[in-house]
């Protein structure tokens, strides 16, 4: 199908490559197009954009940005396309045919370069603009959903359900990720009794990770990728997500705080500096009984949740108090009232000094009632 495809656009090809090489000569260079190679993903779009913010030299380094996915997320390619003052273009329709038939220019006229996602970088120290019409609507949606104040929580969790309906193989792996609603269920009471409400944005939260509480749900009032979704993401107090879910990257572009409950793994491949955010890891026994510290984790080769896929580990999810001392320690940090004793700067110290060790991964800020909980992690 790729190759048919391909034949059918080289026609097309020869008939704009005239217009190509007069823009190149009135540019004075070739033509600059940027290819985001995502396998129909959501995730790495925001990362490859995101990374792409932070080398950026002028608002102007493409001139067109093509994304390899099917999926539209309109708002969000708008944004962006403000941002780099050029198109974002999706590949569907007859748009896919235009991105082949630029794609297929010969390199004299056209510079293309490929993106993949999960690249080690530094997040961009400027927030994507917010417009004010993506303000007010964040405001009245708000008002819909019967918040009688702006202090909110956006959260998201990890349902197989979206990974079903894209990838069935990928949802196979990706099993023992899944959420488990009712072990969340204690962090939303303690946000409730805070006064600070919570919308679940990303996917819908079905089978093991529905959540039972009446929540905000993003499927109540808008769909997937719509202009909703983004709005009430860059407003947020904080972004939740459970177990690593993509829908986390929404935060990151307007530097939202993140908490992480049951994350998956620590290897950090994106560097947080300036960035608020919190993590409660997922621990792992081995079938012998020994638990599996941080160095351990950071020397393995494979994602330690795949050995627990594999039955060679035991995943030990968050309990509902690491949960709520994760909120209560993020709600502090970012209210300026966080005060760690003695013991917990040691603690935090000497996980610094364990993530020192391993330079290819950045170090992530861990709970400290979790890290005082189980401090063995750190041996």
């Amino acid at each position: 199908m790729s190759f048919l495809f391909i034949v059918s656009a080289l026609p097309l090809a020869l008939l704009v490559l005239p217009i190509t090489v007069v823009s190149a000569l009135a540019m004075r260079r070739r033509v600059r197009v940027a290819v985001l190679d995502i396998e129909n993903e959501f995730a790495p779009f925001i990362e490859i954009m995101e990374y792409l913010r932070s080398v950026a030299k002028s608002g102007a380094e493409w001139d067109l940005i093509f994304v390899l996915s099917k999926y539209s997320h309109n708002t969000l390619d708008e944004m962006y396309s403000r941002e780099f003052q050029c198109p974002v273009i999706r590949r569907r329709g007859l748009l896919g045919l235009f991105q082949q038939v630029v794609l297929l220019q010969p390199a004299v006229v056209l510079a293309g370069t490929r993106f993949t996602g999960s690249r080690t970088f530094s997040l961009p120290q400027h927030e994507l603009p917010v417009s004010d019409v993506l303000v007010s609507l964040r405001k009245n949606v708000l008002d819909n959903l019967g918040f009688g104040h702006t202090n909110y929580v956006a959260m998201a969790v990890y349902t197989l359900q979206y990974d079903e309906e894209r990838d069935p193989r990928e949802a196979k792996k990706h099993a023992l990720l899944e959420s488990r609603g009712d072990d969340l269920v204690a962090g939303i009471d303690y946000l409730y009794k805070s006064n600070i409400g919570v919308v679940l944005l990303g996917s819908e939260d079905t089978k093991t990770s529905r959540i039972p509480r009446d929540v905000a749900r993003l499927s109540s009032f808008s769909e997937l990728g719509g202009a909703e979704e983004v709005a009430l993401a860059s407003g947020c107090n904080y972004f939740w997500n459970d177990s690593d879910v993509g829908a986390w990257w929404l935060g990151l572009p307007f530097k939202r705080p993140i908490l992480t409950t049951n994350k998956p793994r620590i290897r950090l491949k994106t560097d947080f500096t300036g960035y608020e955010h919190l993590v409660v890891p997922v621990r792992y026994r081995r079938t012998d009984g020994t638990f599996v510290t941080f160095r351990d984790l950071l020397s393995m080769k494979s994602a330690p949740f795949k050995e627990a896929s594999a039955g060679k580990l035991l995943s030990i999810r968050n309990s509902p108090d690491e949960i709520i001392e994760a909120h209560r320690e993020m709600k502090a940090r970012i209210d300026g009232t966080w005060n760690e004793d003695s013991e917990m700067k040691m603690l935090g110290e000497r996980c610094r000094k364990v993530f020192a060790d391993y330079p290819e991964s950045f170090p992530m800020r861990i709970s400290s009632y979790f890290l005082r909980k189980h401090q063995y992690l750190l041996d």
